[in-house]
């Protein structure tokens, strides 16, 4: 039967040291109109999702107040 050994903690790197903001500036703006660009992207999609749901609803509407009338006459 062995021993179990001790476990050594493992050296971690000290945290890093805050970007300098003027250096960081370019750098967001550039992703934040990448970001814009992927946004309008979904936002149509979404869009026309939505009015080929709404499209579908009233269709189905419309045959259902049909098949109504049908039955009932």
């Amino acid at each position: 039967m062995t021993t179990p050994r001790t476990r050594k903690p493992k050296r971690r790197p000290g945290a890093k040291p805050a970007p300098e903001p003027k250096a960081l500036l370019p750098k967001l703006n550039t992703r934040l109109e990448k970001e814009r660009a992927g946004l309008g992207r979904w936002q149509r999609r979404l869009v026309r999702a939505f009015r080929a749901f709404e499209r579908q609803v009233r269709l189905v509407a419309r045959l259902e107040r049909r098949l109504a009338k049908l039955e009932g006459a």
